[in-house]
């Protein structure tokens, strides 16, 4: 009678686990699955039954899927090991089918896990069948004998001169040589390569000393190319408890070392892709950013200077797409770099109230010119979450922002309390807007890459398309999860969950206060003249602009290379140096910046790098290399400013 397969299910969210029980049922697979989510629970599950098939997700709040597999393999080796997971990258992949997962599936195609546990059932059903072969090889001659010879699997025995004994059929189609031909003769005196003979004698003499089994790999060079196998090695022990003979097992394994290979490739392909688009990138931000600067730069000042109301409104459209075109190319760094997992997560405890007071005060103005309400409403004080501030804060902004993008009436309110599951407590944060909603079809879209719920040529909103897609990331990144209920011409409500601290008022005022390290570094003194600054950009746009902004305020000299850089500041103190670092034909402006710290004087002086470079890593990069500070291009009026002034120690 064949017996009802039990699939133990290592799964922390309620809804992922649901969804992979209908999945499984409507394959009208026989089973029964055992759920556990929390690392605990799974591992008394394995200490105390035996499972057909083992199915992980990839990343647990106490628990991770590599740690997982380790157990599992340490402790029911042979149960094949799934992986089922949203978040697994190509590099997590390989680890795991290192470490001997037998395969994995992404959740967003889940309709692949039905067919893999097919796959590994039927893989391990053969596994199974051999074991128990070999252990009837052993009980009976007569019975081993019957069924190696209809086994695919090449089966030998070797005697203690190391030649063969037996050999069963399935060698013919590899060595295209009767079993005969191998009777009484070693593997070198058949033909094998020298490297082989190394392998399989070292492993022969291994098994007839220690009478510990043996497994190796090789390939071999067959009339239709190369093949890979695996061979294991067993101890036939004599009477006098030595071993007597050694019974080989060789398995073709060429397809898995194909697909591996295929893996590998594919990994070292994505990466070679992942440096052109990181380059692409960087050229396109480079040469967007630097005309960014003119075109935002000399917008401000004209809105400073006309006085025409027609003029004025053609000048704000003006700044509105250019700041449109920033935050466009902004979002675009930001999912590249989210994608390439370039984003160094700074994890601590912040109060999720004061996270969201910050992003609903920078987008109330925006609301307000809409004609709409942007309000916070219940917002349990006392909840905590362990997260990347500036990265949630971005994740929250794009959520906000596209609900009020798509909300024509009323407005946007913004909830946050706490919630139970699992045994865990957790802070559900509520975007509720009273907007256009979104239709059913469309919800499984909404937060995919460069899409909308109106798209094409009618589409009714602008923007890329990509606002949600990188507050996923950024949520799952953390740790959290977002869910979406909407209804078309009703509005929507996003939920983002995350992992809580919930602190009570007594235990919030028993914290003791940390006290703060200051270290006291000399001040520069106050400057008494008129600041002079050194302005080095080869764009005449930009130094325009610059110049513009920097008016009253200081006495500037330019050069357009780094060589004339040099020279000026060898004969002259500047208080501050302004540095392009892309400065055309010559040395650049991290060179240029060296050679300048050289001149006496200038070891610590200000040298603020003013670049179009702002891919992740660009910023810090710099600032290593020896610039005092950093401005990214493009830049407005106020904030160049606000640096400059607090570099010179100027109040306004």
């Amino acid at each position: 009678m064949k017996h009802q397969i039990r699939i133990l299910h290592l799964e922390d969210n309620d809804l992922d686990a649901e969804l992979v029980k209908s999945q499984i049922e409507s394959e009208k697979i026989d089973c029964e699955i055992f759920r556990v989510a929390n690392k605990q629970d799974y591992i008394d599950a394995i200490n105390n039954r035996e499972f057909d098939i083992i199915i992980s997700d990839n990343a647990l709040p106490d628990y991770d899927g590599i740690a997982a597999l380790k157990f599992a393999k340490s402790v029911q080796p042979k149960t094949p090991f799934v992986f089922l997971s949203g978040t697994i990258g190509e590099d997590r992949a390989i680890e795991a089918l290192r470490y001997g997962a037998s395969d994995y599936v992404l959740k967003q195609k889940m309709s692949k896990l039905a067919p893999a546990i097919h796959r590994l059932l039927k893989e391990n059903q053969k596994e199974q069948e051999i074991q128990r072969m070999h252990e009837q090889i052993v009980l009976s001659e007569k019975q081993y004998r019957i069924l190696t010879e209809n086994l695919p699997d090449i089966v030998a025995r070797f005697d203690r001169n190391f030649c063969h004994i037996y050999v069963n059929q399935a060698v013919k189609k590899v060595r295209e040589l009767p079993p005969e031909a191998f009777i009484g003769k070693t593997n070198e005196e058949t033909g094998m390569s020298k490297d082989n003979i190394v392998i399989w004698n070292d492993a022969l003499g291994k098994v007839f000393r220690t009478a510990n089994p043996q497994k190796i790999e090789f390939e071999f060079d067959t009339p239709h190319g190369t093949k890979y196998f695996s061979a294991t090695l067993a101890p036939e022990m004599g009477e006098d408890g030595s071993v007597n003979t050694v019974l080989s097992v060789t398995h073709d394994i060429t397809e898995e070392k194909q697909a591996q290979k295929e893996i590998l490739k594919a990994k070292e392909i994505a990466e070679e892709m992942n440096k052109l688009k990181s380059c692409f990138l960087s050229n396109m931000s480079h040469e967007l950013r630097t005309p960014m600067v003119s075109i935002l730069g000399f917008a401000q000042m004209l809105q400073l200077e006309l006085k025409d109301p027609g003029h004025l409104e053609i000048v704000g459209y003006l700044i509105d797409g250019g700041t449109r075109l920033n935050n466009t190319l902004n979002s675009l760094l930001e999912l590249s770099k989210i994608e390439s997992n370039n984003s160094k997560l700074e994890l601590k405890l912040h109060d999720l109230f004061r996270i969201i007071d910050e992003q609903v005060n920078l987008l109330k103005p925006v609301a307000e010119k809409k004609g709409l309400y942007l309000k916070s409403d219940n917002l349990d004080r006392r909840i905590k979450s362990n997260l990347d501030k500036e990265l949630f804060g971005k994740a929250l902004f794009n959520i906000i922002d596209n609900a009020i993008k798509f909300t024509k009436t009323g407005g946007v309110t913004i909830q946050l309390s706490k919630g139970n599951g699992d045994g865990k407590e957790y802070a559900l944060i509520k975007i509720i807007d009273t907007g256009v909603g979104i239709s059913g079809k469309n919800l499984e879209t909404i937060f995919a890459e460069f899409r909308q719920a109106s798209e094409g040529l009618s589409r009714n909103f602008e923007g890329t398309g990509i606002g949600l897609t990188i507050s996923k990331k950024i949520i799952e990144l953390i740790g959290g999860q977002i869910f979406v209920e909407s209804r078309e011409n009703e509005g929507s409500m996003f939920t983002i969950k995350l992992p809580a601290f919930i602190t009570g008022n007594e235990v919030y005022h028993s914290i003791p206060n940390r006290t703060k390290t200051l270290v006291h570094e000399p001040e520069r003194p106050e400057i008494r003249h008129t600041p002079i600054i050194l302005l080095v950009e080869d764009n005449s746009s930009n130094r325009l602009v610059a110049k513009l902004y920097l008016k009253g305020l200081c006495v500037i000299d330019e050069v357009v290379d780094g060589s004339s850089a040099i020279e000026l500041a060898s004969n002259k103190y500047y208080d501050v140096i302004l540095m392009d670092i892309n400065l055309g034909i010559g040395i650049d402006g991290v060179e240029t910046m060296r050679r300048i710290r050289e001149i006496p004087g200038y070891k610590d002086a200000p040298i603020i790098a003013v670049t179009a470079y702002v891919m992740s890593g660009d910023k810090e990069k710099f600032l290593q290399s020896g610039f005092s500070d950093y401005i990214p291009k493009p830049y407005l009026k106020d904030s160049f400013l606000e640096k400059i002034r607090t570099v010179l120690r100027i109040t306004k």
